[in-house]
């Protein structure tokens, strides 16, 4: 029986296909179909044709090309084989003549013209031997066709290189007989507020005028539809992708020869809503260079992943409570980095993983990477508020405490920035005023400074939860600042209220510090052991936990707990773990231990003192550490000065927080001032009743 003729046809790599499809920025063949159908307007994507290229079966030549113009290559860069055997090269020539013969006739229909006859110049004698002529003849043929298909080759990818979102070499500039330019706007139903801004804000432009098409389906039209259907000069689209914390705003521009990104903002709907006006005026400044063939400034992400992945990054990092989790995040900004070296946004979140890093576990490197990255954000992107917020928080950590608050005052004055409203920047500003608030070199001891100071931290708290409820830091900034002065009770109710739409780790152990602190100590256990739940690896569970045990004076369980917190990260940077494992050994009456650890708890202080980043609480805990070390090895440790020293803290403690005043207080014990350390505990105590308990003080 004779076997049945297979159908001729092109069939594509999957290798190739896989690299085709990630560079244009499809995360799945359905999204290629789509973009297929957008293309040719069609009804239904053509999910059957994408399968079989994918599954390198065999196609039409216009079926093989269809795929190949969606994905923005050259036909050949995907090309696998053919079905016929011995016409590769014809048909790959084929293949490149067709898509050079897709002509316009006089009412602009594109006309397929017939290719196979093309091919039917010298393709007889398809089964039968060639003639040595015939053969010359061929390979003189087949060098010039494979010439061709290079050239040909080459100036498709030259085509598309230069109509990508992130290339600027040719002018984008529209140009109309009426002098007015229509843009139609695409907008998703959550975006209405915004796209009617941009519709009034055009009206008093004599240039241009968008419209936005009453009917929802509108959105959906391909750039094709728009401009044949509305006589369109251009679609500009917006569309926003969602994590559980932040949006993602993406806004592009196409006109029938260029497509650009217009605008990438990062924030959560809130935000954006609030700032609507602010962001349409961004817009309509970027839809203006693209009209006029202007460049458009900073470098914008057009690729779907780079996008994506940076917005998975932001709403993790904001989550991000431990060392793994912050490694987490340092990968994704890596990758985005690697898939884009001119985004700016990303080298600005870098920097913010970093500074957090370096306060998280003890790394100066980390710090010294912050200020390369936030350098790097600053080059590309001087005055983007991301490049700008990161700046301020780095300034902040390196000892430019005052520095920071200065720009990022700056910022929120000038009319011109056009600042986005945002409940990250406003929590910021929280935890700088709260820093500046314990500085006495900053207040110069002026009351009414320190009160204007906290109205603004105050003020900025309310901002940054009024924006978004689950701020988790904004909470826990406004607990910490009650806590200091001493309000336990609103501190807790702050912690509490945090810890009701976000179980954050930082947040619930200081939630448990509170509870302890009323001696609520079986309480504050089941908090803490609640962070467990959150991430069995978490050192604060085991810190916490081993303090518990200190005011319950279960030494052993106390000791077993703080060193299971060091081991789980041991590179831990906070100077009152290791100093509360060195009062363990000591009271468990290992002096050797005891020493060791109080001068890692010295060196971990010192070093924020070094980096001018220490407050007035962190001078005094650096003396406590240098006078346990001499009243454990008098002989080997040497300090001078220390009644001066203390006495000095002591005509000066009103703003020391509680655990600095309990240091002070054995201080002050030390030097013979009983009368002093009693009241400093009888004070403590008072807000804090755990301090009677303190087996250091009694």
């Amino acid at each position: 029986m004779e076997s049945r003729k297979r159908k001729r046809g092109l069939r594509a790599s999957r290798d190739k296909l896989a690299l085709a499809i990630e560079n244009a920025g499809f995360k799945t063949q359905h999204a290629l179909a789509e973009a297929i159908a957008s293309e040719e307007g069609l009804a239904k994507p053509p999910k059957d044709l994408v399968s079989k290229v994918f599954n390198e079966k065999a196609v039409s030549e216009k079926n093989f090309l269809r795929v190949a113009r969606a994905l923005k290559v050259a036909p050949h860069e995907i090309f696998l084989s053919n079905d016929s055997e011995g016409h590769t090269e014809d048909l790959v020539h084929h293949t490149v003549v067709q898509s050079e013969n897709l002509v316009c006739d006089d009412n602009g229909l594109k006309q397929n013209l017939d290719a196979k006859q093309i091919l039917s110049t010298n393709t007889s004698a398809v089964n039968g031997q060639r003639s040595p002529l015939f053969k010359q003849q061929a390979g003189v043929k087949h060098a010039y066709l494979w010439g061709l298909v290079i050239l040909l080759g080459l100036a498709f990818l030259w085509f598309y290189a230069n109509s990508t979102n992130d290339q600027v070499l040719q002018s984008t500039k529209i140009e109309t007989p009426l002098g007015k330019v229509l843009i139609v706007l695409q907008s998703p139903p959550e975006l209405n507020k915004l796209a009617l801004a941009l519709v009034e804000q055009s009206k008093a432009m004599s240039e241009l005028n968008v419209m936005l098409p009453e009917s929802p389906s509108a959105y959906f039209l391909s750039n094709d539809e728009v401009f044949t259907q509305l006589k369109a000069h251009a679609v500009m689209r917006l569309s926003v992708e969602n994590t559980e914390f932040y949006a993602g705003l993406k806004v592009s521009i196409s006109s029938p020869t260029h497509q650009r990104v217009l605008s990438n903002i990062f924030a959560r709907h809130s935000e954006i809503k609030a700032s609507t006006d602010v962001i349409s005026q961004r817009i309509m400044q970027g839809l203006l260079s693209f009209v006029d063939g202007q460049p458009l400034g900073e470098q914008l992400v057009g690729r779907p992943e780079v996008f994506s992945r940076h917005l998975l990054a932001l709403n993790d990092l904001f989550l991000s409570q431990s060392k793994a989790g912050l490694q987490a995040v340092e990968q994704q900004v890596s990758e985005v980095i690697a898939l884009n070296e001119n985004f700016a946004n990303a080298y600005a979140l870098m920097c913010v993983t970093k500074v957090r890093m370096r306060f998280l576990y003890d790394s100066i490197e980390a710090l010294e990477d912050a200020g390369e990255y936030c350098d790097k954000a600053e080059a590309l992107a001087p005055k983007h508020q991301d490049t700008l917020a990161a700046k301020i928080l780095f300034l902040s950590k390196s000892g430019q405490l005052v520095d920071a608050i200065l720009l990022a005052e700056q910022i929120l004055n000038d009319e011109a920035f056009m600042f986005i409203e945002s409940a990250d920047f406003y929590a910021l500003l929280v935890e700088l005023y709260a820093s500046v608030s314990l500085d006495d070199n900053v207040l110069t001891n002026s009351e009414e400074k320190l009160n204007s100071i906290e109205e603004k931290l105050l003020y900025y708290a309310e901002k940054a939860i009024d924006l978004e409820s689950r701020h988790w830091h904004a909470y826990n900034e406004l607990g910490n600042y009650y806590f200091r002065r001493g309000e336990i009770g609103s501190a807790k109710a702050n912690y509490l209220q945090g810890s009701k739409v976000v179980k954050h780790g930082v947040m619930l152990s200081n939630l448990g510090t509170t509870q302890l602190c009323f001696a609520e100590f079986e309480q504050a256990a089941t908090t803490y052991k609640s962070l467990l739940d959150i991430d069995t690896h978490t050192y604060l569970a085991y810190e916490q936990l081993g303090t518990v045990y200190l005011f319950m004076h279960d030494f052993n369980k106390a000791l077993a707990n703080k060193l299971t917190a060091i081991l789980e990260q041991p590179e831990i940077s906070i100077h009152q773990l290791w100093g509360s494992v060195g009062e363990i050994y000591r009271l468990l009456g290992n002096k050797e231990k005891a020493y060791d650890y109080f001068y890692s708890a010295l060196q971990h202080v010192e070093r924020d003192l070094l980096l001018e980043s220490a407050n007035n609480d962190d001078k005094l805990h650096a003396l406590y550490y240098q006078a346990k070390l001499q009243s454990l090895a008098p002989s080997e440790y040497q300090m001078s000065h220390l009644e001066t020293r203390v006495k000095a803290f002591l005509d000066n403690q009103q703003r020391l927080g509680l655990k600095a005043k309990s240091h002070l207080a054995w201080l002050a014990g030390k030097i013979g001032e009983d009368n002093q350390k009693q009241a400093i505990v009888s004070q403590i105590s008072s807000i804090c009743p755990a301090y009677e308990h303190s087996p250091e003080l009694h």
